[in-house]
């Protein structure tokens, strides 16, 4: 076979002149070696061209003739030949070490295009996450208005109410009796008491809490009372005038059934 690639090759400075030194290969495949072919390449970028062919086969050694053979980006390629042929190149050391390098930049491409990948996909993902959690927010959220109405609406149904009370108790503002604080008796009406009190989270002033007349339905009250006292509701909500106390709101989710309106200072309208 032909001979194994010559062990090293390098540019080495001796006695103020450049020498190109090579190492014998390790195995000459069998055959002497007859012969060394060195070429050369002033950069990477340049095709290889011969620097010495024939060179004897006891010879390790060359000296460049032309100034170009000592560029800083020169480089060397050496085979050795027997009588079956040229065996492989051994390379320069700057050669070697292009190629370290170019391995090295080729793969920090690959590691930070992969960061910049997992980077994006993770902005993705967390983007949908966040539309879909909204998403699923309105929906839950009109889901639980829908169900509050049904309800509502089904409680009614089941008093026997009239079908156009039932509507016109729809378009007026529902308080959660939670959001209520009955502070004091201040008259007494025609279907109980009226007091003075506190309100939050009303549709009229959602961040504020304030002073509110609540009239309530008394205990005992029969069927035909109830409808009146809706009515007086549905009544109320059909007025806006300055001089005509305004209704807020009610609370009908559990009894007693709260109308909620505007204190009027110095005296009650509700009575």
């Amino acid at each position: 076979g032909t001979p194994s690639a010559p062990a090293s090759i390098r540019l080495v400075q001796e006695h103020n002149e450049w020498v190109v030194r090579w190492d014998k290969p390790l195995s000459d495949g069998g055959s002497p070696i007859t012969s060394y072919a060195l070429e050369f390449r002033p950069n990477e970028d340049a095709e290889w061209e011969i620097a010495e062919r024939g060179l004897e086969g006891g010879c390790l050694w060359w000296k460049p003739l032309r100034i170009n053979f000592l560029a800083e980006c020169a480089e060397f390629r050496i085979r050795a030949a027997n009588s079956e042929g040229f065996g492989a190149y051994a390379y320069s050391k700057h050669h070697s070490d292009h190629l370290g390098e170019s391995h090295t930049h080729s793969l920090w491409i690959i590691i930070v295009t992969l960061l910049i990948a997992i980077l994006l996909l993770t902005a993705v993902i967390a983007v949908l996450f966040i539309y879909y959690q909204r998403i699923d927010g309105r929906h839950n959220n009109i889901r639980s208005q829908d169900i509050s109405l049904h309800g509502y609406t089904n409680s009614m149904k089941r008093n026997i109410f009239p079908p156009q009370l039932i509507n016109d108790l729809k378009i007026i503002s529902r308080v959660p009796k939670n959001n209520i604080s009955l502070l004091r008796i201040i008259g007494k009406g025609g279907f109980g008491e009226v007091y003075e009190g506190v309100a939050n989270g009303l549709p009229q002033s959602p961040t504020k809490t304030i002073r509110v007349a609540v009239k309530t339905l008394r205990n005992g009250f029969s069927e035909s009372d109830r409808i009146k006292f809706l009515q007086e509701a549905v009544l109320m909500n059909s007025f806006d005038h300055p001089n005509i106390v305004k209704l807020l709101g009610v609370s009908l989710e559990t009894e007693p059934y709260f109308l909620i309106a505007e204190l009027m200072e110095g005296g009650d309208l509700l009575g």
